[in-house]
């Protein structure tokens, strides 16, 4: 029902839905109420009245003087130079050795070469861990 035919074996469509109602003769709008509040304008806008301040309150006193404790210890500003702060020196990496079973020819060793100056940990499956103490005891053991 929606195809017409009009030349042999060229259908040609109908834009009509015979299922559907025509209501476009008797359709009328409606017109939806806005329901957001209307804007304050400047004419229509409330001013708030600012309240008169009570003088003669009886819990409104006069204000206390105050009065910094601590000036006394504050020192006026004199030509002090602040002290040039060396940045300090890093501490020199750890020095690890592996294989080591007995420890007392190494430790008399280090202490020859370097003088008391690293610390000395030994570590699991015979592992020793050198700690030297300053960048010189560092560049002697190594």
């Amino acid at each position: 029902m929606g195809t017409l035919t009009n030349l042999p074996g060229t259908p040609i469509y109908d834009n009509t839905f015979p299922a559907l109602p025509d209501h476009s003769a008797t359709t009328t709008w409606t017109k939806v109420e806005y329901k957001k509040r209307p804007r304050d304008t400047p004419d229509t806008q409330k001013q708030s009245i600012k309240l008169p301040k009570l003088t003669d309150y009886w819990l409104n006193q006069p204000s206390t003087s105050t009065s910094n404790k601590f000036d006394v210890l504050m020192e006026p500003e004199t030509n002090q130079t602040q002290p040039i702060t060396q940045q300090p020196t890093p501490k020199p990496p750890p020095i690890f050795v592996a294989g080591v079973h007995n420890i007392q020819p190494l430790h008399a060793l280090l202490i020859e070469i370097a003088a008391e100056s690293f610390e000395l940990k030994v570590l699991h499956e015979n592992h020793v861990k050198i700690q030297p103490q300053s960048p010189d005891a560092y560049r002697t053991i190594t």
